[in-house]
C-alpha cells in the first residue's frame, strides 16, 4: 500500500496521502520519535508540532 517496509511507516499520513489516527494519549506527550520511512533514520520532534503538521483524527481506538 505504501511501498515502505513494515515498521518503517512514519506517523505522517499526509506525506503518503493517508489519514492519520492518533491516540488521545498522544496529546499528553512533550516529544515523540519515529521512523522516517527507513529503519535506519529517525525523527525526534515536539509532539505539539507534529499535531499541527498532521492534524490527525484523535480518539480512543483500543480497549
Amino acid at each position: 500500500m505504501t511501498g515502505l517496509e513494515v515498521g518503517s511507516i512514519p506517523p505522517i499520513g499526509k506525506a503518503l496521502s493517508l489519514p492519520s489516527y492518533y491516540s488521545r494519549d498522544f496529546e499528553k506527550k512533550d516529544q515523540v520519535a519515529f521512523n522516517a520511512a527507513m529503519h535506519t533514520v529517525s525523527i525526534k520532534m515536539k509532539a505539539p508540532d507534529l499535531l499541527k503538521l498532521e492534524n490527525p483524527v484523535i480518539g480512543d481506538f483500543s480497549k
